[in-house]
């Protein structure tokens, strides 16, 4: 549902029209077009549609499937036409809505800009005037700006919304505030994860029938050494072990065999100690998700990740994968507290990412604060009792294990989420895949704030600081994996664009070394000639008589 259509090359969303306009008729009021325009809308039934409801509401009169009728009736546009827009369609709260509207606002410029290079073509051909190819050039410049501007600004990683800290993550947060600059968002991340992993398989989620557990899979993500992504990191583990010294470390991944073996040591040793050997609760703690993702391309250890992603999904069992070298471990219930930066994280591949290890995985970029002069211990008028109380829920749960539900208004507010979450697409696919268990890692959350605070379900306000969460989640991934997905063709252009937007001017060889890894002479010729056009961001200069030298300067544009 909500693909980006391309209908003759031209960028539509049929679906997201739909659930618009569709919304406009359960509503009964313009309201979900916001300041949509009719030119905004790909289909010429669905401009005729919107531009009938905007004249309705203009004139305070009822926006009701049989006003707008009336007025379309005569373009051709029948009544089942209209009952088809609303068709298993629900209503959605206006901040879901907006999404689909900044979508076909998106695709509104895109058209825009074909339609205009298209005119400019073609006035070209018909040798117009010079000063008319000049006014068309710069009707396609001021179209495409935009997204030029979108492509060239620098993203800033924003700050985990304020009603996604909810409860005791806030006084996390407090607790954590001067002992030092490592970004709030990293706190957030690492609070909601060793909890998770403290808390293990004493509650659950009843997901029809199959239980969800709060393990989570984390990635902080932000700039090697001035990021203060290991600080962050240790002060999380600090507080477990103020809390709860029988959960399982693992810090290294040599093998699959090595991990297994290491686990059923762990719950040997827990067994010893008077500890329940099961379930085995299991933090891997890893100072640069590359390593794993390097161990896993290696020969011999490629189903490091795969082993990872089926002890993360808690099985009743996990075994060596060979008979040589037989192991078993009951129970284990696997959480993942990694680092890495953004620059190695764009050239992570989609296959990297496939067999459902992204889509576990919650990324969460920051910026570090301002640098403390001194650095302070966490204040104890926040962190001991936040550790009594979550202490106190270890304990209340470790005796009585507790089975959560949602409470029937978070179910009405899950299935207004979750349909349209689900819906989302956009061109970039690592995006798509990245968001393939969003539904899952919401309700993970949710079940931590609600277990925290003892209650016997799910609440709406439990929910509501979970979906702020993964809203977050979702815009973050943007700028984190902005290119992955690309073809190379598109991969090379942008590359050589950002060359020579930073260089002004480089000779020709010193471009084809640049772009080595991207292209040969050949293709780099094609780039040359699609880019060095009238008007176009790149010219190239032959300089010199009898050994001319050619290079190729940047003069700006798209």
């Amino acid at each position: 549902m909500s693909r980006v259509q391309r209908t003759s090359n031209i960028p539509a969303d049929l679906d997201a029209e739909k659930i618009i306009l569709g919304n406009c008729i359960l509503q009964q009021s313009a309201a979900p077009l916001g300041d949509l325009t009719p030119g905004d809308f790909f289909s010429q039934k669905h401009q005729q549609i919107a531009r009938a409801i905007l004249g309705l509401a203009s004139e305070d009169g009822p926006v009701d499937i049989l006003q707008i009728e009336r007025r379309v009736s005569g373009l051709g546009i029948t009544l089942s036409d209209l009952n088809a827009l609303d068709d298993g369609i629900p209503i959605f709260e206006d901040q879901h809505l907006d999404r689909y509207r900044q979508r076909l606002k998106k695709l509104r410029v895109e058209r825009d800009a074909i339609s205009a290079s298209f005119a400019l073509g073609e006035a070209a051909r018909q040798l117009a005037p010079l000063d008319e190819l000049r006014e068309r050039a710069a009707d396609f410049l001021t179209k495409t700006a935009p997204q030029a501007a979108a492509k060239k600004t620098k993203a800033e990683y924003s700050v985990i919304p304020p009603a996604a800290w909810y409860g005791p993550t806030g006084i996390y947060r407090q607790a954590m505030e001067r002992t030092c600059s490592a970004s709030d968002n990293y706190h957030f991340a690492g609070f909601l994860t060793v909890v998770g992993a403290l808390l293990g398989k004493s509650v659950f989620y009843d997901d029809g029938g199959e239980e969800l557990y709060p393990n989570l899979f984390t990635v902080i993500v932000g700039e090697a050494g001035w990021a203060k992504k290991d600080s962050a990191l240790r002060r999380a583990i600090r507080f477990t072990r103020e809390l709860d010294n029988s959960l399982t470390m693992i810090y290294t991944l040599a093998s699959v065999e090595g991990f297994i073996d290491e686990l059923v040591r762990e719950q040997k040793e827990l067994q010893s100690k008077g500890y329940s050997p099961t379930p085995l609760r299991v933090l891997l703690r890893l100072s640069e998700l590359r390593n794993l993702i390097a161990k896993a391309a290696q020969k011999g250890t490629g189903n490091i990740i795969p082993t990872i992603c089926e002890a993360y999904d808690c099985p009743p069992t996990l075994k060596t994968p060979t008979r040589s070298h037989y192991a078993q471990v009951d129970e284990p219930i696997l959480s993942v507290f990694a680092c890495t930066n953004p620059n190695w994280l764009r050239k992570v591949t989609v296959e990297d990412l496939e067999a459902g290890f992204g889509s576990r995985v919650m990324f969460v970029p920051g910026d570090p604060k301002p640098l403390w002069p001194k650095k302070h211990k966490p204040k104890p008028e926040f962190l001991n009792p936040l550790l009594e109380l979550v202490g106190k829920r270890l304990e209340e749960y470790r005796k009585n294990p507790r089975t959560f539900v949602l409470s029937p208004e978070a179910e009405q507010l899950w299935v207004q989420w979750v349909v349209p979450h689900d819906a989302l697409r956009v061109e970039n696919q690592t995006i798509n895949l990245m968001g393939a268990r969003d539904n899952t890692t919401c309700i993970k959350v949710a079940l931590v704030h609600a277990a925290l605070d003892g209650a016997e379900r799910i609440e709406v306000h439990h929910l509501h600081a979970a979906i702020a969460f993964i809203e977050w989640l979702y815009q973050m991934r943007f700028p984190l994996f902005a290119g992955h997905g690309l073809s190379p063709a598109v991969e090379a252009q942008e590359k050589l664009l950002a060359i020579m937007e930073e260089r002004g001017r480089v000779n020709y060889c010193d471009v084809l070394r640049l772009m080595r890894r991207y292209s040969n002479a050949e293709q780099l010729g094609r780039l040359l000639n699609a880019l060095a056009v009238p008007g176009g961001p790149i010219r190239v200069e032959t300089v010199g008589g009898s050994r001319p030298k050619r290079f190729i300067a940047w003069v700006g544009g798209t």
